[in-house]
């Protein structure tokens, strides 16, 4: 049986104040660190966002899909997850970004418990949570879609048209005792008490806002190394190019060898322009927010 899953970063972020994919925690920023958690335990995994949405860098793996329209809410951001899996994926675990504290065991708790039901939702303290739900993509991505067809928006509408396994609280407890992956992050506080639980740096609120952050850059892959990673475009942070590369390098791990070095910089049959107007390999180049980068190779740059 094969578990994908479904992770949806495309909120807006209004209590934040400041998109729940960047938030830096610990050496990762958010949406990677879920990435990797939910990937000790489920493949394929899509990541859905908004149209346009910026992501930090993620697996070459990992597919980016888009929200059709916006203001439709997690139940359309299921579907999109849903209707991008590979047709071989039998369950999806869907998840929000903002848990930094999943249990990927929780994730197999739910597998072992859903039996022939179409859905496994966990109901603790009288909630239910879709976003730490289980579900058989062949019958809930029809029901998705009807019910957002019927301006139905709310995934607990799902309940009511399928087969759900509704998992007690205490059902959950022999893996995650305190209910960790049900924590999510809503506001500022919020965040600053994860890090601290977490033992991670605290920003001081007071100069967290003139904090300088690396330049965050676009990188789009041309031809072969578009074809190796598996993606056409991400983004990443980095001051320099030599920072950008090996940005790249953990983000797209095929790219090695035969595009980067083992270094992160590239080997001598590809080049990098930036914003469309020179072409340079100097990793000390300087880069600014915004920049636009291609990589592409030497005899189609010229």
């Amino acid at each position: 049986m094969i578990v994908g899953a479904v992770i949806l970063c495309g909120g807006e972020s209004r209590r934040m104040g400041q998109p729940k994919a960047w938030l830096p925690f610990g050496p990762e920023r958010m949406l990677q660190r879920v990435v990797r958690l939910v990937s000790t335990v489920t493949g394929p995994i899509v990541v859905v966002a908004a149209p346009g949405q910026e992501l930090p860098a993620l697996p070459a793996a990992v597919v980016v899909a888009r929200d059709p329209l916006r203001g439709r809410g997690p139940l359309q951001g299921l579907a999109a997850g849903l209707a991008a899996l590979p047709d071989e994926v039998e369950l999806a675990y869907a998840t929000a970004t903002d848990v930094p504290f999943l249990q990927p065991a929780w994730i197999d708790r739910l597998v072992a418990l859903i039996g022939d039901h179409d859905l496994a939702i966990p109901r603790c303290d009288g909630f239910l949570h879709p976003l730490a739900a289980l579900y058989r993509r062949a019958s809930v991505l029809p029901a998705c879609e009807s019910l957002l067809r019927s301006d139905r928006l709310r995934p607990a509408f799902l309940i009511d048209v399928l087969r759900a396994r509704i998992v007690a609280a205490d059902e959950l407890r022999c893996e995650d005792p305190e209910l960790l992956t049900l924590r999510n992050l809503n506001t500022p506080e919020d965040y600053q008490a994860a890090l601290t639980m977490a033992d991670h740096e605290v920003p001081d609120p007071a100069t967290a806002g003139n904090e300088p952050r690396p330049p965050r850059v676009h990188v789009e892959l041309f031809g072969v190394p578009r074809l190796r990673a598996g993606a056409s475009r991400l983004a990443v942070e980095a001051a320099d190019i030599g920072e950008a590369l090996r940005a790249l390098s953990r983000a797209c791990p095929a790219l090695l060898g035969s595009v980067l070095s083992s270094e992160g910089s590239l080997q001598p049959a590809y080049t990098l322009n930036i914003n469309g107007q020179r072409f340079t390999t100097d990793p000390s180049t300087p880069l600014r927010d915004g920049d636009s980068l291609i990589v592409l190779a030497v005899d189609v740059g010229g």
